[in-house]
C-alpha cells in the first residue's frame, strides 16, 4: 500500500517539451499558446484526488490507510512544508537574477506569478469552503484540496516554463516533497495533495495564457528571450512520469529523452 501511495503522489504525466521561444503573429511566446495536451497532467491529478476522496472503497484503502500508517508511527511533525511550499515560486523570480537564462523579462515573471497565485488561491479556497472535507487531524473541514501542495506545484510549473526541464525537475522535486510532508504531518489526505498539485500546475499554465492580455493592458511589448532554449541541455527534452500498480507491486517509471 505504501508503494501505491508514493506512486500516486508522483503521478505527473506528460510534462511538455521545452524549446527556444519565438513570438507568433499575435505576439505570444510558445508557452503562452493554449494546447489541449497541457490539460492532461492537471486532469489526471485532480481527477485522481477527487475519486480517492469520494469513492468509499478508495477512501478506505488509500486515504484512511495512509492516515492510520502515519499515526501508527507516532512521528514528530515538521514546519518545513511551510518553507518548501514557497521555494519554487521564489525560484521562478530569483533564478534569472542569479544568472540563469529564462524566457520572459522580470516584469513578466512577476505578472505571471501574481496571476497564477490569484487563480490558484481563488480556486483552492473556493473548493475548500464549498466541499467541507474534514482534515485527517480533525482540526477543520477545509482539507480538500491542499493549498501548500497547490502553491508548490504552481511554482514548479512556472520554473519549468521559464528555465526548462532541468530546473523544472528540481522544482518539481521540492513540490513533491511538500506534498509528502503535508501527508506526513497528518494535515492532508492523499486525495487532497493530488488535487492540489493539479490545480497548481493548471494555474501556472493559465497565467501564461493570460500574459498576452496583460501586455495589451499595460502596453508592454512581447519579450520572448532566447532563454533556456540556448542551453545544450534543453534541446527538445521530454519528461514523463508514469505510475503503475499491479497485484502485490506498485511503483513509478520515469523517462527523460533529449
Amino acid at each position: 500500500m505504501k508503494r501505491i501511495i508514493v506512486a500516486l503522489i508522483f503521478a505527473l504525466a506528460a510534462i511538455v517539451p521545452a524549446r527556444a521561444q519565438e513570438a507568433d503573429s499575435l505576439g505570444r511566446c510558445r508557452d503562452e499558446q493554449f494546447r489541449v495536451s497541457q490539460l492532461i497532467a492537471p486532469a489526471i491529478l485532480v481527477g485522481s484526488g477527487a475519486v480517492i476522496t469520494w469513492s468509499d472503497y478508495l477512501e478506505k484503502n488509500v486515504n484512511l490507510q495512509v492516515r492510520d500508517f502515519v499515526l501508527s508511527h507516532n512521528l514528530p511533525t515538521t514546519w518545513v512544508d511551510n518553507v518548501t511550499a514557497c521555494v519554487p515560486a521564489a525560484a521562478h523570480l530569483g533564478l534569472n537574477w542569479l544568472g540563469v537564462a529564462c524566457v520572459h523579462s522580470g516584469k513578466e515573471r512577476i505578472a505571471t506569478l501574481v496571476t497564477a497565485s490569484a487563480i490558484q488561491f481563488g480556486v483552492v479556497q473556493g473548493l475548500k469552503h464549498a466541499l467541507d472535507v474534514m482534515r485527517p487531524d480533525g482540526t477543520n473541514d477545509h482539507s480538500f484540496p491542499s493549498n501548500h501542495t497547490s502553491s508548490a506545484f504552481m511554482g514548479a510549473e512556472l520554473v519549468r516554463i521559464e528555465y526548462g526541464p532541468w530546473w523544472g525537475l528540481g522544482a518539481y522535486s521540492v513540490a513533491t516533497a511538500t506534498a509528502l510532508i503535508r501527508v506526513y504531518n497528518n494535515r492532508h489526505w492523499v486525495g487532497d495533495v493530488l488535487a492540489g498539485a493539479g490545480i497548481g500546475i493548471l494555474s501556472a499554465q493559465a497565467a501564461y495564457w493570460l500574459l498576452p492580455l496583460e501586455r495589451k493592458l499595460f502596453g508592454w511589448n512581447a519579450e520572448c528571450l532566447p532563454g533556456h532554449g540556448t542551453n545544450i541541455f534543453d534541446q527538445e527534452p521530454t519528461m514523463v512520469f508514469v505510475p503503475y500498480a499491479g497485484p502485490g507491486s506498485a511503483g513509478m517509471a520515469f523517462s527523460l529523452t533529449f
